[in-house]
Parts: structure tokens; C-alpha cells; sequence
């Protein structure tokens, strides 16, 4: 591909707002806002500040296109499922289980 090709391919990917910067922003910005969610964990259940993550996702897909929307989705679910989750206890309760 000559120079030309790509750089109006660059200037496609800009124009549609799919900026390497938006996927990085997505994957920070879900970590981040897991993180400012924990102390809301003791007072609400992790499904209430799903819609938190929700939110997140559809403002990025908004802003940044397709990839920073699935990027954002699914480190939602990880950040959602890493910091607000409850741990349960591996506890073996009778000997037959082992």
C-alpha cells in the first residue's frame, strides 16, 4: 500500500472517532471506575452498579466507535466481576467431598 491509501485510512478511523486513545481510555477507564465503586459495595449489590458500567460502555461507544465500545464492554465485566463481587469462602463440608 502506497502512503496515500493509508493515511486516508487513518483519517476514516479519526473521522468515525476509532482513535487507538479511545480503546486505551475504555480499558482504564472501566479499571478506574471499579475501583471508585468499591465503597458502594457494602451499601448496594454489584447488579445496581452494573448500570454504572453500562453507562461507561455506551458513552464510550458514543465517543470512540465500535472496537473502544467492545474493549469498554468487556473490561466492564472483568472490573465488575474483579472489585465488586463478593469472594465466596472454598470451605469442604464433609470429608466425601474431597
Amino acid at each position: 500500500m502506497d502512503s496515500r491509501t493509508t493515511g486516508r485510512r487513518d483519517s476514516q478511523q479519526e473521522a468515525a472517532g476509532q482513535s487507538p486513545v479511545w480503546v486505551v481510555t475504555a480499558a482504564l477507564g472501566a479499571i478506574m471506575l471499579g475501583i471508585a465503586l468499591i465503597p458502594l459495595r457494602a451499601l448496594t449489590s454489584a447488579s445496581n452498579l452494573a448500570f454504572a458500567f453500562m453507562a461507561f460502555a455506551i458513552v464510550i461507544a458514543e465517543l470512540g466507535g465500535r472496537t473502544a465500545a467492545l474493549v469498554a464492554a468487556a473490561m466492564s465485566a472483568l472490573s465488575l466481576n474483579f472489585f465488586l463481587t463478593s469472594i465466596l469462602g472454598l470451605e469442604l463440608a464433609r470429608r466425601q467431598t474431597v
